[in-house]
């Protein structure tokens, strides 16, 4: 037996308060696509980028996941808990859709003059919402701009470490800074920053093994950033929007990459290269087998 799918599934047309709230019109009633998201704006992207508090937080569970309804005009975003409304987003206003290669269930909707919106919803939610969005969005141009702007919603799949996060002006103002799959950094655009700015093929947290003093040695955690160009190097710093590196290697002076795992398990990365004329050594210590090898293919990278 085959069953169809359920559109509504958080009950939206059954709740009197959130229907209340939504004021829908009659060719909205007429049926509504709803599910579970995280949204990482819930704030508003710049408040989420500049604000340290726990009201902006995008971890703050307790505002960050919200309940979505799609209907054939709006995008709503309910607060899970209270179904208190907390953004209305019209349809028109969608430019497109941002998906990245390092996660299948993180979306960013850009949008015409709104700040763009990091949702997160379950991979299978993802395509479903995607799909949906796409129909209703092609249904508004078509109704509103004539056959000529029915193109539909479109959905644009980024490869990068980093992905671009814009204001209401079109102007860059924060980063999703992809540490490895299904992990990244929320941060502020900074346009100095070290490891951020330019092209680079690797982006990813490393520890570093280092000298501390006397005979002690022991591992510091850094951000690394293997940057293209004319002059491809490895950048590390404390911070990852550090406008001063803590180190550099020119990858024109490496003679030899050798991974190594050590008898305790660590995943190590052994970096030969010569400095002022002598030999050294670098050792580097990754999260997971997946990170250190994103970074030893990073090495061949493009120019």
């Amino acid at each position: 037996m085959l069953k169809t799918p359920v559109r509504d599934s958080l009950g939206f047309t059954k709740n009197s308060r959130a229907k209340n709230q939504a004021q829908l019109s009659v060719e909205e009633a007429a049926g509504v696509w709803s599910a579970s998201v995280t949204n990482y704006t819930h704030a508003g992207l710049c408040h989420t980028l500049e604000s340290s508090g726990v009201y902006a937080d995008p971890a703050n569970w307790m505002r960050s996941r919200q309940a979505l309804v799609l209907t054939s005009e709006r995008l709503l975003l309910f607060n899970a808990s209270s179904w208190s409304l907390e953004h209305v987003l019209a349809l028109s206003e969608l430019a497109e859709l941002v998906l990245s290669s390092y996660c299948s269930t993180v979306v960013v909707l850009r949008m015409h003059r709104v700040p763009d919106m990091v949702l997160d919803l379950p991979s299978s939610t993802r395509a479903r919402f995607i799909d949906e969005l796409q129909f209703a969005t092609n249904a508004v141009n078509e109704r509103w701009g004539g056959s000529d702007f029915s193109g539909g919603l479109q959905v644009r799949q980024e490869c990068e470490a980093i992905t671009a996060l814009f204001d209401q002006n079109r102007t860059k103002v924060g980063l999703l800074a992809w540490l490895e799959e299904n992990v990244f950094l929320f941060l502020p655009y900074v346009s100095t920053a070290v490891l951020l700015v330019g092209d680079l093929f690797f982006f990813g947290q490393l520890d570093l093994r280092q000298h501390i003093r006397g005979n002690e040695w022991g591992w510091r955690s850094y951000y690394f950033a293997l940057k293209s160009g004319p002059v491809r190097k490895l950048v590390w710093c404390k911070r990852p929007t550090d406008e001063l590196g803590a180190g550099v290697v020119l990858l024109k002076d490496v003679s030899n990459v050798q991974p190594l795992d050590t008898p305790s398990g660590e995943i190590c990365l052994i970096i030969d290269y010569k400095a002022n004329g002598r030999d050294e050594l670098l050792t580097l210590r990754a999260v997971s087998p997946k990170s250190r090898e994103e970074c030893c293919k990073g090495r061949h990278g493009p120019r």
